[in-house]
């Protein structure tokens, strides 16, 4: 049994003065930060927030929450193993943090991208239906976006805003050159998205975080809150749901391949279809994690604590 796992994984208040002093401080330090990135050649600003990240991330509330989810995932794995993969992880997301600062540069990353399948994007535009890009937080995702408006594809894109307010615009800003548009999730993000489907535009999600609502469906094995909008949209407005999967290669280089489209069918809408492509969509990217398991962000509070309870592993230190 994993010690103390409600006080690693499970949310506590905080104090709302302390932490807006705490986003003020991030943002003194962060925006300077994000400007000397710009700064410099992209391949070194990578490298260095890379090699940063994996020095410091070790040392934080977010690594125990890694270790327990790759406990669950890999029970069969050392901790030396877990240990190794969570520290890739961090390196892979300081790397992400170093390129983002560079990420409107389109040409720039275009050179360094291999795209596979590209010919199925352009069928389902053709097709004129719009659709749902489906990706996770894998490799370097933001480069979905730029992806797919290099293939003349205008994608409406869904994020979760920052927790610091400060950095808010800086997400936003990010997207504007694909010309789509981006929209927080919140109450008001669901009425947007329909909108823009019944409009045949392209949607694109990430759909590996939890969720408070949506469905509890099977991830790894065990149950776990998961977004059944792309299956809701793809049955509401028989549009094709595209997977895109992000890896990188080596370096500031990356393999982007996006797969063939899956359509719902004129089957009638129903919870049980709707929860079976859903099952599908979350069944096909566990197979993504097991190949590639150091790029994919660990760090996710992915399941509820319950789920440890029968998770034999001792306490990762």
């Amino acid at each position: 049994m994993i010690n103390n796992v409600k006080n690693i994984y499970e949310k506590h208040k905080k104090n709302r003065i302390w932490q807006h002093c705490i986003y003020f401080i991030q943002a003194l330090f962060g925006f300077p930060l994000i400007i000397f990135l710009r700064i410099l050649p992209v391949d070194i600003s990578s490298y260095l927030m890379g090699k940063i990240v994996r020095i410091i991330g070790p040392f934080t509330k977010e690594n125990k929450v890694a270790l327990l989810n790759l406990s669950l995932v890999f029970p069969d794995k050392s901790i030396k193993d877990l240990n190794n993969i969570a520290r890739d992880e961090w390196e892979n997301i300081g790397r992400v943090i170093g390129e983002f600062p560079h990420i409107s540069r389109k040409d720039l990353f275009l050179k360094r991208m291999e795209i596979d399948g590209a010919e199925y994007a352009t069928k389902v535009l053709k097709e004129g239906k719009g659709g749902v890009f489906v990706s996770i937080h894998m490799g370097n995702w933001e480069l979905c976006s730029l992806v797919a408006s290099s293939l003349g594809i205008k994608l409406n894109t869904v994020y979760r805003s920052p927790n610091n307010p400060f950095f808010e615009n800086i997400f936003r800003f990010r997207t504007l050159e694909n010309n789509g548009e981006v929209i927080p999730k919140g109450k008001h993000s669901g009425i947007r998205i329909i909108q823009l489907a019944k409009q045949k535009g392209f949607i694109g999600m990430l759909i590996d975080q939890k969720l408070r609502e949506g469905l509890e469906l099977n991830f790894f094995g065990k149950p776990a809150m998961t977004t059944h909008f792309p299956a809701l949209l793809a049955y509401r407005f028989n549009c094709p749901i595209i997977m895109v999967k992000t890896e990188r290669t080596k370096g500031v280089n990356f393999k982007v391949t996006i797969y063939p489209p899956i359509y719902s069918g004129t089957e009638e809408k129903s919870e049980d279809k709707i929860k079976e492509l859903s099952q599908e969509l979350n069944d096909i990217i566990e197979g993504w994690i097991k190949e590639n398991p150091s790029q994919w962000l660990w760090i996710h509070k992915r399941w509820n604590s319950e789920v440890f309870k029968d998770t034999k592993s001792s306490t990762h230190k």
